[in-house]
């Protein structure tokens, strides 16, 4: 049996479409006691369908609660690991010839990795698996700390280049780590 509160369709001004999206499955609702516990006017959001340019859709609030983002992009943590893997990409860029296919291109994937995992894993069914793909992150992060510190060891980075990404890569760490956290509790 699904839960009890559907998503429905809304078009731009906020009239309600008769027909309903549908259920969400009976495993991921969680019992009332477990919902959230913002005020009713809070109880759902809206986002833009592709399908109908006029249309938003709306969920229920503790779907979105069980790891089940809208939208990644929509996450700090995310927008910072973005930022992170940015920065990475022109850093890597002054490096020697010699690394383009050694560390230039792994410390490119270590950074990717990170945002790429909060992405994907924004899109599972639980928040178990959620948080697999945040300890994912957090491991490429712990990558990317070292190969900033291996390219500043081998002349490749200044301190003036590396100390700002370095700390970024902490600020991202330390955030991973609090969502962690948030999805085991």
């Amino acid at each position: 049996m699904g839960c009890p509160l559907p998503a429905t369709r809304f078009r731009q001004d906020g009239s309600r479409l008769a027909r309903r999206v549908g259920w969400l499955p009976a495993a991921r609702c969680p019992p009332p006691a477990a919902r959230c516990p913002l005020p009713a006017r809070h109880a759902a959001a809206r986002y833009p369908l592709q399908s109908g340019a006029n249309e938003t859709l709306e969920l229920p609030v503790h779907f979105m609660h069980l790891g089940h983002m809208a939208d990644y992009r929509n996450l700090e943590v995310w927008q910072v690991a973005h930022k992170l893997t940015l920065n990475i990409y022109r850093a890597t860029v002054a490096y020697p010839k010699e690394e383009m296919y050694g560390l230039v291109t792994q410390t490119r994937r270590a950074a990717t990795s990170i945002p790429t995992n909060l992405a994907e894993g924004s899109g599972r069914g639980s928040d178990d698996d959620y948080a697999r793909f945040v300890r994912f992150a957090s491991g490429s992060a712990n990558e990317v700390e070292y190969q900033l510190l291996l390219a500043k060891d081998l002349g490749y980075l200044d301190e003036q280049m590396c100390s700002p990404l370095a700390s970024e890569v902490s600020r991202v760490r330390s955030m991973l780590s609090r969502l962690n956290q948030t999805l085991k509790r």
